[in-house]
């Protein structure tokens, strides 16, 4: 259940483009909007001695600009036909910017957070590289990375659609954890889940043969794996289809986990939804460098879950 989503925001456009996506989810939901800009310091000038000076009056406009940029932002993106709750709040760097945003997530109960990425390079003046890296990294929540060009106007018409959602999965029960998350944000879209096991990607066949209350036995080759894969991802959606009813499987037996995945998400209405940063049990396929590639190489959106040990 979404109660709670969380848009920090830079005063940037590109940021901003996060926020159709949470406009539509609390429609569809009823949940409440959380807008937060994290506040820096300015740098204290410098004089001809090399002292520094009062910036006093540097902070306060500082203070004042952003305050109204908020402003600003909550009564432009306010659903007052949908008496969706919109709030935004300055919050003082505690940490880093990443950290800062975690505990302002977790103090504020959030379900979701949305940030947005153009795949290349900076996404906007704080929300980039190291910054979402860290907070993927760290947050113990959801959080959907949103495509966006640095050019793009977020526009209040515009109305998120998704199609399908991909679900990669390895046999571990750690990889699974992404099931729940996908199906509670993007049930809303009415749209098809599509379970995919890359076997080139799992590094253990016989976790999979466990999986489904069978015997280990030597390694198994790919064609001898693939109906065991099958049977597991059946399991898998047969449970599912007690919440929703559109679930499909799909095995793919070569492949990197990575381009196998992009490959199945060609269009901006499929989305991904993946785990990652696992602790021991996790197979190579769900680590950190290929939801990376994954957030930089999406056309569509993608969840991406920091799961619990299990």
């Amino acid at each position: 259940m979404i109660r709670t989503i969380l848009v920090p925001l830079d005063g940037s456009q590109t940021a901003e483009n996060a926020l159709p996506w949470a406009r539509s989810l609390a429609r569809r939901s009823g949940a409440a909007i959380k807008l937060a800009r994290v506040r820096l310091i300015p740098s204290a000038p410098v004089t001809s001695e090399c002292m520094s000076a009062d910036h006093s009056d540097v902070f306060e406009y500082t203070r004042d600009e952003e305050n109204s940029y908020m402003t600003q932002i909550v009564s432009a993106w306010i659903d007052s036909e949908a008496q969706t709750i919109l709030t935004g709040e300055l919050i003082e760097v505690n940490d880093t910017i990443a950290g800062t945003l975690i505990d302002f997530a977790e103090s504020n109960h959030a379900d979701l957070t949305i940030l947005t990425t153009h795949g290349h390079g900076p996404v906007s003046r704080f929300l980039f590289g190291s910054v979402s890296d860290e907070y993927l990294r760290r947050a113990s929540g959801p959080t959907l990375m949103v495509r966006a060009e640095p050019s793009s106007t977020p526009l209040k018409s515009i109305e998120p659609l998704i199609r399908n959602v991909i679900v990669p999965l390895d046999g571990s029960l750690l990889s699974e954890q992404a099931v729940a998350p996908a199906i509670a944000l993007f049930d809303w879209f009415g749209c098809e889940i599509t379970l995919l096991l890359v076997l080139d990607a799992v590094g253990n066949i016989n976790q999979l043969v466990e999986s489904i209350g069978g015997a280990i036995s030597s390694k198994l080759a790919p064609e001898s794996a693939t109906p065991i894969a099958e049977e597991y991802l059946r399991r898998v959606a047969d449970r599912l289809r007690k919440d929703v009813s559109h679930v499909t499987i799909r095995v793919v037996e070569h492949g990197s986990a990575a381009e196998t995945i992009l490959a199945q998400a060609t269009t901006p209405e499929t989305a991904i939804a993946i785990s990652t940063h696992g602790q021991s049990g996790m197979t190579r396929m769900m680590f950190g460098g290929v939801a990376d590639k994954v957030v930089r190489g999406a056309v569509g959106p993608v969840l991406v879950v920091r799961p619990k040990s299990v």
